[in-house]
């Protein structure tokens, strides 16, 4: 795996923030103990379809440069991304450091993504929140029988990360992190 500025990164986390649902948003990475910016130097359409694929949404619809969804704010985790386009993660690409930079990033500069949002026709799935939680993104997993209407939970048997991903790109929550049984 590459390295940004000679650190090594073992798993870089991503989520879309500031749009009005999951699939668009402010690219930020997870570094360093902390949440943090992708300045748009060097993001192109190529690293956009890139980050919308590791946040479980397919490719890129366009990109969404100059702090479109607004600035960030703390660190800009990586100050440049060079991808080729068959990468899994923004990890996989070049990192570039600042010194390879015609000029330094700042929030005005911030990466954004508009990713193909999954279009389901059937809402027949969902998850079941007891009333303590509240949470919209938890829950156990339940399917609507089409002629009855009546919902059942789905068994965890043989349940992985693969299901979960699925599940939560049907409920438009983006990549599911974990599938956890009781």
């Amino acid at each position: 795996q590459k390295g940004f500025n000679g650190v090594a990164l073992s798993r870089l986390q991503i989520r879309l923030r500031s749009g009005i649902g999951p699939w668009e948003g402010r690219v930020e990475v997870y570094r360093n103990g902390k949440w943090g910016t992708v300045c748009d130097q060097e993001f192109t359409m190529t690293a956009a379809n890139v980050a919308c694929r590791q946040a479980g949404f397919g490719t890129a619809k366009q990109l969404a440069n100059n702090a479109w969804f607004g600035r960030g704010y703390g660190p800009i985790a990586v100050e440049s991304v060079h991808c080729l386009g068959d990468e899994t993660s923004l990890l996989d690409c070049d990192l570039l450091s600042r010194r390879d930079l015609p000029y330094p990033c700042r929030h005005w500069l911030d990466a954004g993504v508009i990713c193909y949002k999954p279009e389901i026709a059937d809402k027949s799935i969902r998850l079941f929140r007891r009333a303590s939680n509240g949470s919209s993104t938890h829950g156990f997993v339940q399917i609507q029988h089409r002629q009855t209407g009546t919902w059942y939970a789905v068994c965890d048997s043989d349940w992985s990360r693969d299901e979960a991903v699925v599940v939560c790109r049907e409920l438009e929550l983006g990549y599911g992190e974990a599938g956890r049984t009781r």
